[in-house]
């Protein structure tokens, strides 16, 4: 039993707990999305074994880069609505 269970919801409020697999959803979802906005600001992806390369040296590896940044980047925020706003 919740010894706080009546102070916390004293007030017919919406009791919103969130886990760390919401919360990370989220927060992963965000991180993705700004690095994504980030690399294309500056025409530039990071490649494991090469370093910054522009989107001129290797335009195919940086559209397969954003192209996963932003999927991965918009299926965690849309999980953490679902399971927060259904």
């Amino acid at each position: 039993m919740n010894v706080f269970a009546f102070i916390d919801n004293q007030y017919n409020l919406p009791m919103f707990e969130m886990t760390m697999k919401e919360i990370g959803s989220l927060v992963i979802g965000i991180f993705l999305i700004s690095y994504g906005a980030y690399c294309m600001l500056n025409s530039g992806t990071h490649h494991r074994g090469r370093g910054w390369t522009s989107r001129e040296e290797s335009p195919k590896a940086f559209l397969f880069s954003m192209a996963i940044y932003f999927v991965i980047g918009l299926s965690s925020i849309i999980y953490f609505a679902f399971l927060n706003f259904r």
